[in-house]
């Protein structure tokens, strides 16, 4: 075990180097980019350490059903050119599981929610939501005094 963690160390000082990056391109270049799957790991790692914008980054809630109902969601991805976003809806209480929507922006209400505290709520099978809507309500009443 402490040989395989000796050999990764060795292996991440080596890649640190000039030389070892240009090796690293070559080889994933040439090799690892053949591997089914390599690219869509290596794009989701590099969005996890911050390489790359996060998704989840945006919390909205969005009416999908265009009637009342709300549900908590994430932004994951956006298209300025159609005015369309791309929602996730996570499932309570197991936020890996959930839905993806494709709204007109005008469906959703951004928040200034941390996602953490998002997920929460989910986990949480809807316990704490009300710092959703006390953020959609204070974004409204702002809004009405600026139009008003």
């Amino acid at each position: 075990m402490g040989l395989v963690i000796g050999l990764f160390f060795v292996v991440g000082l080596v890649v640190q180097t000039n030389l070892g990056k240009r090796i690293f391109a070559f080889a994933e270049e040439n090799m690892l980019k053949q591997l089914p799957f390599y690219s869509l790991v290596s794009e989701t790692v590099q969005q996890l350490i911050g390489a790359k914008r996060m998704p989840f980054s945006k919390v909205v809630l969005v009416d999908v059903y265009s009637n009342p109902t709300r549900m908590t969601g994430f932004v994951v991805d956006e298209h300025p050119d159609t005015n369309m976003i791309t929602v996730f809806v996570p499932t309570a209480p197991n936020p890996t599981n959930g839905f993806i929507f494709h709204v007109r922006e005008d469906q959703v209400v951004y928040l200034n929610v941390k996602p953490e505290d998002a997920i929460r709520t989910v986990i949480g099978v809807g316990i704490g939501s009300s710092l959703l809507f006390e953020d959609m309500y204070r974004q409204a009443t702002l809004k009405t005094k600026v139009d008003g």
